[in-house]
């Protein structure tokens, strides 16, 4: 008797989860049903369907990715906190069962070939540009219009945690003096209440004055009446 009936390998014919691509249907795999996919490192195999589209056979044991742990795999750095980060963003882009995967696999993030493929040249980068342990790897700096949909060599760079936050994929940028900046960054450098700005600019106020407009004491606001609290941000 086959398990999950309500899986059927035809609905995911040519879609990817993790490193295997779905070519069809295959005999059943003990009690489930089985699906018939092709590793990237080109090795074709069956496999319990659910199984795979729930993420836990991200590939055919080749090396790449398993569950999170490497197999058998020929660098010997699998300890590394660099090949820690490898991984993550890997599966992020591309294990439709890891918890960030919708928002970035899913939005069409990707990892450019030459990092995707071998680790050892992500490493060699990582190193020569400034890596250290608690650093983040961030896509969105350096990309054009700071929405970076590829982890590539042009674009990533590490950063704190803090810097990190001023250069998220959904940073609100805005242009203040000539220079582009993500809002947080710039309130940061103004030294500006965040939430305060962001409200001034959600009501229509020019980034000019919403910066320049200096923020009223909340500690005061009594003085003011009941319809005057608008004017404290």
């Amino acid at each position: 008797m086959v398990r999950n009936k309500t899986f059927k390998a035809s609905d995911y014919i040519g879609q990817k989860f993790g490193q295997l691509t779905v070519l069809g249907s295959s005999e059943p795999v003990g009690r489930n049903t089985g699906v018939l996919v092709k590793c990237d490192c080109g090795i074709e195999k069956a496999y319990p369907l659910s199984s795979v589209i729930k993420g836990k056979t991200v590939s055919c044991g080749c090396g790449r990715i398993e569950r999170g742990r490497t197999m058998n795999y020929k660098h010997g750095q699998s300890e590394h906190p660099i090949f820690k980060l490898w991984l993550g963003i890997t599966r992020r882009c591309y294990d439709s069962a890891h918890s960030s995967y919708e928002n970035y696999g899913a939005k069409g993030v990707t990892i450019c070939d030459e990092w995707k493929n071998d680790f050892t040249v992500f490493m060699k980068w990582a190193l020569e540009n400034g890596w250290k342990e608690g650093l983040h790897l961030d896509k969105d700096k350096l990309a054009p219009g700071k929405k970076g949909m590829i982890y590539c060599p042009e674009y990533c760079s590490f950063m704190t945690n803090h810097e990190n936050s001023f250069h998220k994929t959904n940073s609100k940028i805005v242009e203040y003096k000539g220079e582009k900046k993500s809002l947080a960054e710039w309130c940061f450098i103004l030294k500006l209440k965040y939430k305060s700005i962001l409200l001034r600019i959600s009501r229509g106020w020019e980034i000019q004055r919403a910066f320049e407009t200096p923020i009223q004491d909340q500690s005061k606001k009594k003085e003011f009446g009941p319809y005057d609290w608008a004017w404290t941000v």
